[in-house]
């Protein structure tokens, strides 16, 4: 793959999840600070109520009843504001953010067998981001992994339709379509095909679950790829079968130059977000 030596020296293998804390870390920063204004606003009311009482009262107890009703103004709305938007807010990005850390974890192992994983990783000049991008040993193929993080009490799975489901293991008849989050995996993962070089790498789809059980550990997908005009396959994973499923699925003969060639190119061409 001699087209792909022009990559840069030092690798960029970025952080699991760091764009979803970040953007955590933004809304419940502005959560905090409007939470500080309304109990501060409230103190303030508070404090006034002396000054409204109808009756006159000794300098002391007026000081007193002040406080007193400083406190109590700023401990009802805080109340109000909590059971009204709680007491953080970015709950999904922060969740998002800690199953993309927990991916990362099952793919250590797999560094030790020639993979190279780079996380949280742009595709120009789109917006979203590719949560894992893996390399092969061989080389010669690109994996994208997405991560999911859907409640323990859940199941995933095909319906009749061959939709992918969600739903909980006593009712059955209450499935949660997860059709979106295959369509938005497949445009993202269209995105990197005009980046390769004609003919030189192919990419593979992995879904992993963390929380839910899927059907028989995991099991395969077709969808069609807008970009390629053809079906394309997915394999949806149970998070505990994630790293098997990639060792079987690497095949090909270990090629350390290529998988580094092709780690270096990736890194420099769809850069951490």
């Amino acid at each position: 793959m001699t087209h792909l030596q022009s990559g840069p020296a030092v690798l960029d293998f970025g952080t699991a999840g760091a764009s979803a804390r970040r953007e955590h870390q933004r809304l419940n920063d502005a959560h905090r600070a409007r939470r500080r204004r309304v109990r501060a606003s409230a103190g303030f009311v508070g404090l006034l109520v002396p000054a409204v009482m109808p009756v006159a009262m000794p300098g002391l107890l007026t000081g007193s009843l002040a406080l007193a009703a400083a406190a109590a103004s700023w401990w009802a709305q805080d109340r109000w504001f909590v059971r009204r938007y709680g007491t953080e807010a970015g709950v999904s990005w922060r969740i998002g953010a800690e199953g993309e850390e927990a991916t990362a974890e099952l793919l250590v192992p797999l560094r030790r067998q020639g993979w190279f994983w780079l996380h949280d990783r742009a595709v120009p000049p789109r917006r979203f981001n590719l949560d894992h991008l893996g390399i092969p040993p061989s080389g010669d193929r690109l994996v994208a992994v997405e991560t999911k993080v859907w409640p323990r009490s859940h199941t995933v799975r095909l319906d009749r339709c061959g939709r992918l489901v969600c739903e909980r293991f006593d009712r059955r008849g209450e499935a949660r379509l997860q059709e979106k989050d295959v369509e938005a995996f497949i445009g993202e993962t269209d995105a990197l095909l005009p980046h390769l070089p004609p003919g030189a790498l192919s990419v593979s789809r992995f879904l992993v679950v963390h929380g839910a059980h899927v059907a028989g550990g995991r099991f395969t997908l077709a969808r069609r790829s807008p970009q390629l005009g053809q079906d394309v396959t997915i394999e949806v994973v149970e998070a505990a079968q994630l790293a098997a499923a990639l060792v079987v699925h690497a095949g090909g003969e270990a090629n350390p130059g290529a998988a580094r060639r092709t780690a270096e190119w990736a890194s420099a061409r769809f850069p951490r977000r």
